[in-house]
């Protein structure tokens, strides 16, 4: 501020003490002294921010450098395009394979963390449960328009309130059907391999069996057919 004014105070008193010709040439070149000193400082603040940007992100990446990360990737997308070539699930099993049961990789600016160690996922889902938060801006979010803020999408208080309401009814309602529903989805993967072995055709059993389960939590939690369950979760979540 100051220096604005005293280029203003300059400006001020060339234009009284120059004749008019040089006055004109002098307010040009005091103007266009501010603005590209103006320019200077909002290049160094936005420059200074992004240094303070980046160094924090590198910290908050250096905290969890522990955990083994997939190779590859392109800035900011990751490892998006690779996930899209197929089937996610088998690719983070390759992963898997080749970093361990806990490794992370990128998407999207952010760092994922997979996990398929049974004593890790035990201290995740039971033990430690309250230290950890549901993934409504990515895992969730296909289905929020049909879970809203219910049983399997809340967190804290919220879920502890919706799961004494429930616990009645999903220790016996629930439990009781949930034999004859899997029963059910096992015949249909049954039909399907006899129906495969008549034609020759090959089958990816995992593919099935992920089938099988979503058959089975949807018609529990939902009362979503099969089919239904086909053309509409299966096609967001597999």
């Amino acid at each position: 501020a100051f220096h604005f004014c005293s280029s203003l105070i300059s400006l001020s008193s060339r234009c009284y003490l120059m004749p008019s010709a040089a006055t004109d040439s002098n307010i040009t070149i005091s103007i266009m002294s501010m603005i590209f000193d103006s320019s200077f400082y909002s290049l160094w603040v936005l420059v200074t921010f992004a240094v303070i940007f980046i160094y924090f992100v590198f910290q908050k990446r250096k905290s969890v450098d522990t955990i083994p990360r997939v190779k590859g990737g392109m800035p900011f997308f990751g490892q998006v395009f690779d996930l899209m070539r197929g089937s996610a699930w088998d690719l983070m099993t390759e992963w898997m394979l080749v970093y361990g049961t806990v490794f992370k990789f990128h998407l999207f600016g952010s760092d994922m963390i997979c996990i398929s160690d049974p004593e890790c996922l035990k201290v995740i889902l039971s033990t430690k449960l309250s230290i950890f938060k549901k993934d409504t801006r990515w895992t969730y979010k296909p289905f929020m328009v049909l879970l809203g803020n219910g049983l399997v999408t809340a967190d804290g208080q919220s879920w502890r309130k919706q799961r004494v309401l429930l616990s009645s009814h999903l220790r016996i309602d629930i439990l009781d059907d949930i034999p004859a529903m899997t029963l059910k989805a096992v015949k249909r993967l049954c039909q399907k391999l006899d129906a495969a072995k008549r034609d020759g055709t090959v089958l990816e059993m995992a593919e099935e069996f992920r089938h099988l389960t979503l058959h089975v939590i949807s018609e529990a939690i939902l009362s979503i057919s099969a089919e239904e369950c086909d053309e509409t979760f299966a096609k967001m979540y597999l």
